[in-house]
C-alpha cells in the first residue's frame, strides 16, 4: 500500500485532532443519554450536563487552538496521486467540520449561560446566568441538537473518505494523522 506522502501533520495538530476526536465522541455520546436515556430535571441529569458543558469548554479551547496551529503549521499537501475532484472535496470537508464545531459550540455556550448554574466548568464558575436578548433557548437547543445530528454525518462522511482511500484507492491517508509507524504492504 502507498503512503500517502512521506510529510504527515505535525504532532500538535496530530494530538489536538485525536483529543478533540475522543471528546467530541464523548459530547456526542453524553447529549444521547441525556436525550433519550435520563428523566428531565434529574440529578443525573444534571450531572451529565454539568461534564457535558465542562467538557465542551475544553474542547471549544482546544478548537481555538487547533485553528491558530492549522494557520501556523499548515496541513502537508495531499499526495498528487489523489484527483482535484477528491482533493476539492477533503477542503470543504474539512471546512464543514470547522463550521460545525464553531456553531455547536458556540450555540452549547448559549444554552449553558441559560442554565440556572450559568456557564462552569468542572464546578468553577466562568459566567453567571445570563439572559442573552432576543434568544429563543428552545430554538438554540433544538439548533445544537440538529447540528450534532448533522455533524456526526459529517464526521462519518470523513471516516468514510480515509476508509475510501486506503482500502479502494491504495492511499494510506489515515497515517498522515495517526501517531504510530507507517503501514506497510502485505
Amino acid at each position: 500500500m502507498k503512503t500517502s506522502n512521506s510529510s504527515r501533520y505535525h504532532f500538535c495538530s496530530r494530538l489536538l485532532h485525536w483529543l478533540m476526536a475522543f471528546g467530541i465522541l464523548f459530547m456526542w455520546l453524553s447529549g444521547q443519554v441525556m436525550m433519550v436515556g435520563l428523566e428531565d430535571g434529574s440529578d443525573e441529569e444534571e450531572a451529565l450536563k454539568a461534564l457535558h458543558a465542562s467538557v465542551g469548554i475544553m474542547l471549544f479551547l482546544l478548537l481555538l487552538v487547533r485553528i491558530v496551529v492549522r494557520f501556523v503549521i499548515p496541513p502537508p499537501p495531499l499526495p498528487d496521486t489523489i484527483p482535484a475532484f477528491d482533493r476539492y472535496n477533503a477542503k470543504m470537508g474539512h471546512f464543514i467540520i470547522y463550521v460545525f464545531m464553531v456553531l455547536i459550540m458556540t450555540s452549547g455556550q448559549v444554552l449553558a449561560l441559560s442554565q440556572e448554574a450559568g456557564l462552569n466548568w468542572f464546578g468553577l464558575q466562568i459566567l453567571s446566568q445570563t439572559e442573552i436578548a432576543g434568544v429563543e433557548i428552545d430554538f438554540v437547543e433544538n439548533f445544537h441538537f440538529i447540528l450534532a445530528t448533522l455533524f456526526f454525518f459529517a464526521i462519518l462522511i470523513h471516516i468514510a473518505a480515509v476508509l475510501k482511500h486506503r482500502w479502494f484507492e491504495g492511499e494510506d491517508i489515515f497515517y498522515r494523522m495517526w501517531f504510530g509507524s507507517k503501514s506497510t504492504d502485505k
